[in-house]
Protein backbone atom coordinates (compact mmCIF):
# COMPACT_ATOMS: atom_id res chain seq x y z
CA UNK A 1 0.00 0.00 0.00
CA UNK A 2 3.10 1.83 0.22
CA UNK A 3 1.99 3.74 -3.18
CA UNK A 4 -0.95 5.30 -1.34
CA UNK A 5 1.44 7.08 0.74
CA UNK A 6 1.34 10.38 -2.27
CA UNK A 7 -1.92 10.65 -2.32
CA UNK A 8 -3.51 10.01 1.68
CA UNK A 9 -2.33 9.12 4.94
CA UNK A 10 -1.19 6.44 6.96
CA UNK A 11 -4.10 6.97 9.06
CA UNK A 12 -6.42 6.70 5.95
CA UNK A 13 -4.54 3.61 4.39
CA UNK A 14 -4.78 2.21 8.14
CA UNK A 15 -8.67 2.96 7.63
CA UNK A 16 -8.88 0.95 4.17
CA UNK A 17 -6.54 -1.80 5.01
CA UNK A 18 -9.50 -2.33 8.14
CA UNK A 19 -12.71 -1.62 6.27
CA UNK A 20 -11.99 -4.41 3.41
CA UNK A 21 -10.83 -7.91 3.51
CA UNK A 22 -7.92 -9.30 2.14
CA UNK A 23 -8.37 -10.22 -1.14
CA UNK A 24 -10.05 -6.83 -1.84
CA UNK A 25 -6.42 -5.09 -0.52
CA UNK A 26 -4.94 -7.71 -2.59
CA UNK A 27 -6.83 -6.54 -6.01
CA UNK A 28 -6.12 -2.96 -5.29
CA UNK A 29 -1.97 -3.41 -5.11
CA UNK A 30 -2.55 -5.83 -8.03
CA UNK A 31 -4.11 -2.45 -9.52
CA UNK A 32 -2.03 0.32 -8.67
CA UNK A 33 -1.36 1.22 -11.76
CA UNK A 34 -4.83 1.95 -12.57
CA UNK A 35 -5.08 2.76 -9.29
CA UNK A 36 -2.81 5.31 -9.24
CA UNK A 37 -3.92 6.87 -12.87
CA UNK A 38 -8.11 7.18 -11.50
CA UNK A 39 -6.27 9.13 -7.90
CA UNK A 40 -4.97 11.72 -10.55
CA UNK A 41 -7.36 11.84 -12.78
CA UNK A 42 -9.74 13.03 -9.31
CA UNK A 43 -6.74 15.21 -8.52
CA UNK A 44 -7.61 17.01 -11.87
CA UNK A 45 -10.76 17.27 -11.92
CA UNK A 46 -10.90 18.50 -8.51
CA UNK A 47 -12.13 16.22 -6.40
CA UNK A 48 -11.32 16.80 -2.23
CA UNK A 49 -12.56 14.32 -0.83
CA UNK A 50 -10.69 11.04 -2.28
CA UNK A 51 -10.00 10.01 0.97
CA UNK A 52 -13.13 9.29 1.60
CA UNK A 53 -13.79 7.82 -1.76
CA UNK A 54 -10.87 5.12 -1.36
CA UNK A 55 -12.46 4.28 2.30
CA UNK A 56 -16.05 3.91 1.71
CA UNK A 57 -16.17 3.40 -2.39
CA UNK A 58 -12.97 1.50 -3.20
CA UNK A 59 -14.96 -0.70 -5.43
CA UNK A 60 -14.90 2.92 -8.25
CA UNK A 61 -10.59 1.97 -8.32
CA UNK A 62 -11.47 -1.21 -10.13
CA UNK A 63 -12.64 0.59 -12.58
CA UNK A 64 -10.94 1.29 -15.99
CA UNK A 65 -9.68 4.47 -16.69
CA UNK A 66 -10.89 5.27 -19.74
CA UNK A 67 -14.66 4.42 -18.15
CA UNK A 68 -14.12 6.40 -15.58
CA UNK A 69 -13.06 9.25 -17.79
CA UNK A 70 -15.66 8.42 -20.41
CA UNK A 71 -18.45 8.39 -17.86
CA UNK A 72 -17.26 11.86 -16.72
CA UNK A 73 -17.51 13.16 -19.88
CA UNK A 74 -21.23 12.45 -19.72
CA UNK A 75 -21.77 15.08 -17.18
CA UNK A 76 -20.79 18.64 -17.40
CA UNK A 77 -17.48 17.86 -15.44
CA UNK A 78 -17.69 21.25 -12.71
CA UNK A 79 -21.51 20.38 -12.16
CA UNK A 80 -20.68 16.64 -11.08
CA UNK A 81 -17.47 17.59 -9.25
CA UNK A 82 -19.20 19.92 -6.90
CA UNK A 83 -21.57 17.60 -6.21
CA UNK A 84 -18.98 14.63 -5.86
CA UNK A 85 -17.40 17.41 -3.68
CA UNK A 86 -20.89 17.54 -1.71
CA UNK A 87 -21.59 14.08 -1.02
CA UNK A 88 -19.67 11.27 -2.43
CA UNK A 89 -22.70 9.20 -2.94
CA UNK A 90 -22.72 11.14 -5.56
CA UNK A 91 -19.78 9.16 -7.10
CA UNK A 92 -22.64 6.67 -7.70
CA UNK A 93 -23.73 8.85 -11.18
CA UNK A 94 -20.83 8.39 -12.61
Amino acid sequence: MEFLKDYVSDDVIEDIISNNKDIVINDLVYNQDNVVMILNYLQELGIKNINDILVEKIDFFFRDIDLVKEHFNRYDKDVIVKLINEDISNLDMV
